[in-house]
């Protein structure tokens, strides 16, 4: 019975070092974002600006997330978001930092990277605030 407790025991330890949150799936975690970071970036460099929207997910696939703005003469923005950046030690979870926004207007890629999305982002609330 005692060698039973202690088998059980030794399992239990082993099965919570390997779950959510613990060094082996966070580590886990960090090579597969690093992975699909990897494979974004490669397929980020066949873009243009002008490519359509069509064009960019035949080429980049679908995106992490998605946002849209309304900007002034009711002109709309759409974002889509693609990992460019793995998780690092310090991340809980997903960061803004990992993710690269592409801008399309029209349904035309306009622009691309964090610079960009926070002007427009900026440029939206400013539009915003003044109605």
């Amino acid at each position: 019975m005692k060698s039973i407790t202690i088998l059980i025991l030794t399992l239990l330890v082993f099965l919570s070092g390997c779950g959510y949150g613990s060094a082996p799936w966070y580590r886990g975690q960090m090579e597969e974002t690093d992975s699909e970071a990897k494979v974004n970036n490669g397929k980020i460099l066949k873009l243009n600006i002008g490519n359509s929207k069509a064009e960019v997910l035949a080429i980049t696939g679908m995106p992490s997330k998605r946002e849209s703005y309304r900007l002034e003469n009711e002109k709309i923005i759409d974002f889509l978001f693609y990992r460019t950046s793995g998780w690092k030690w310090s991340d809980d979870g997903n960061q803004d930092y990992q993710f690269t926004p592409f801008a399309f207007e029209n349904d035309k890629l306009t622009g691309w990277g964090r610079n960009f999305y926070d002007n427009v982002i900026r440029h939206a609330v400013e539009i915003q605030l003044n109605r």
